[in-house]
């Protein structure tokens, strides 16, 4: 399952081929105008406290199990925490949180989880596997945007307070990578329900612990929430019964603003510590200013190039030796210019930072020599035409859609392959993609969360972006690539399953009916004098409990 930016989160969120213009966040140091009984790691940070300016943009609710759109998961890393973690981009590396230790079956169906005995909510309760029941059985039974994540989830049972199994209907030695998703944090239970929350079946009908959430966090994190207050601010405080070191920043408060223009000149003028998501052309204007630091991280997003390999809307590009001319007369070092140190060139249609991602060094690489021949060989060698669709509302890495679009066309021009450029409102191609009617496309896919199966699975033969929008037949050829792609799954050795997905993705972008374009990048602009110490995360923005203050 895949949703678009306005009802998911990543994608992923603002760094993501967003619909309309990107959210922005400016980050603003102050002095405290709150007070909180924790102990700050230095004086210093006891009279700062961090203000946020953000869009509220999508939004929706804090409840942790029904939280799923693009700005909740900033807010969920800090009020609430999930069994597993990673560090920054290290998706494929998972550590623990709460919980401490894991055993994996030799099956790849079950997982068995110990609890940090440390660990413990923000009332000082510890946390226990009933909660982890609770969560995530009140996560697939609310049924909301991000229940899908555990369709694959047969039971969750806690065989002792510290102990917590879960038991899947398929293998799937990747599992974990799920787990670090935010909208599958813990949540107190007892107090959940003493609010009206449930985990029984009938939760998404009977629930209604939604609004007392949105108000109040229960979770284990390094925050607690004080107060939102929908499209004016969100405030949260340093958790004092935190069972890891403290954060240095005691207040964050987030101030939702309806103009993202200040941003830049707000993280100049020294009002801002940090500003998220600025445009690739406002981070490059401000590559002068001494006072100024960048932070990139991969923003987990590909995007892409596709097309029909057959039925009634494929046309020319029916036949593979075409597809070969597109791959190598494309210009893929002028669209990273375009993008202005938002993106790198796409290695594969797996972002380079996840488990079996290929280097810098696998990726396509322009051969005009190659493209002529190719379509000599394909029986045109004078070229073809087809149709190229995207959307005008959308952008990738910040970089208009249209321009690479534009860019892809003059490309294949000088080869002679004839490119009409149709540009649609988003609504409108998305439905046209999905229903296998568009001839080619440029779009991107993210992550729902940092998996390899969130990604590889849609690309190869039979998944659904393969089968159902770009009618990419099985053939005996092909079938090599599932092949891989399903031992991977079923692979426990991580370096072994990662060398699986390599070898799928490597088969992909020699056969695929796909050019991997950009891996985008997120950006980060922050004061030197404000702030320091600003780690990018991939999935929830940054890490906010490492910030520090001068």
């Amino acid at each position: 399952m895949h949703w678009p930016i306005s009802n998911r989160r990543p994608g992923r969120w603002y760094r993501r081929l967003a619909i309309g213009a990107a959210a922005a966040m400016v980050l603003a140091v102050v002095p405290a105008c709150g007070g909180t009984s924790s102990t700050a790691k230095s004086s210093t940070a006891k009279s700062k406290t961090v203000v946020i300016a953000m869009e509220q943009a999508s939004l929706i609710t804090l409840d942790p199990n029904l939280a799923y759109e693009a700005a909740w998961f900033i807010f969920g890393d800090a009020l609430y925490q999930t069994l597993v973690t990673f560090k920054s981009t290290e998706v494929s590396q998972i550590e623990p949180l709460v919980a401490q230790s894991w055993k994996t079956s030799s099956d790849g169906r079950t997982y068995t989880f110990q609890l940090n005995p440390k660990a413990k909510f923000a009332d000082g309760d510890p946390v226990r596997a009933a909660d982890v029941v609770f969560s995530l059985e009140r996560e697939i039974n609310l049924d909301g945007p991000g229940s899908f994540m555990l369709a694959n989830v047969k039971s969750i049972t806690a065989t002792s307070p510290e102990t917590a199994v879960i038991q899947l209907t398929t293998p799937d030695f990747t599992f974990l990578s799920i787990l670090t998703s935010n909208s599958l944090a813990i949540g107190e239970a007892k107090v959940i329900q003493a609010h009206g929350g449930t985990d029984a079946s009938d939760a998404s009908k009977v629930d209604t612990a939604e609004a007392w959430l949105d108000d109040h966090s229960v979770g284990s994190g390094p925050y607690v929430l004080q107060s939102w207050t929908r499209g004016v601010q969100l405030v949260m405080v340093r958790n004092n019964k935190y069972w890891l070191p403290e954060p240095a920043v005691p207040e964050i408060v987030f101030k939702f603003v309806d103009s993202a223009s200040s941003e830049q000149l707000l993280v100049q003028k020294g009002g801002a510590a940090i500003a998220i998501d600025l445009s690739p052309d406002q981070i490059a204007s401000l590559a002068s200013d001494t006072s100024i630091g960048v932070a990139s991280v991969s923003a987990l997003e590909v995007v892409y190039m596709g097309w029909a390999a057959s039925g009634p809307v494929a046309g020319p590009l029916n036949n593979p030796e075409n597809w070969d001319a597109i791959k190598d007369a494309i210009n893929y070092a002028q669209l990273v210019e375009l993008s202005r140190g938002a993106a790198t060139q796409a290695s594969s249609l797996l972002p380079k930072v996840m488990e079996g991602g290929l280097p810098s060094s696998d990726a396509l690489k322009e051969n005009l020599t190659k493209a002529k021949q190719a379509l000599t060989a394909a029986g045109n060698p004078n070229g073809f035409a087809f149709t190229l669709t995207y959307a005008t509302d959308e952008t990738a890495a910040g970089l208009p859609t249209s321009l690479l679009a534009e860019a892809i066309a003059g490309d294949l021009a000088a080869v002679g392959i004839t490119v009409t450029l149709q540009p649609e409102l988003y609504v409108d191609f998305i439905s046209a993609y999905r229903a296998g009617t568009l001839q080619a496309i440029i779009h991107s896919w993210a992550d729902d969360y940092p998996g390899t199966s969130d990604f590889l699975p849609v690309f190869i033969p039979g998944g659904v972006v393969a089968t159902t929008r770009q009618d990419w037949p099985k053939t005996a050829s092909d079938q090599q690539i599932t092949n891989l792609s399903n031992e991977g799954f079923a692979t426990g050795n991580a370096q072994a399953r990662a060398s699986l997905f390599s070898q799928a993705l490597e088969l992909l972008n020699q056969d695929g009916p796909y050019v991997p374009l950009l891996d985008t990048q997120a950006q980060y602009a922050y004061n030197k004098t404000e702030v320091s110490n600003v780690i990018g995360n991939s999935l929830w923005f940054i890490d906010l409990d490492q910030l520090t203050t001068p």
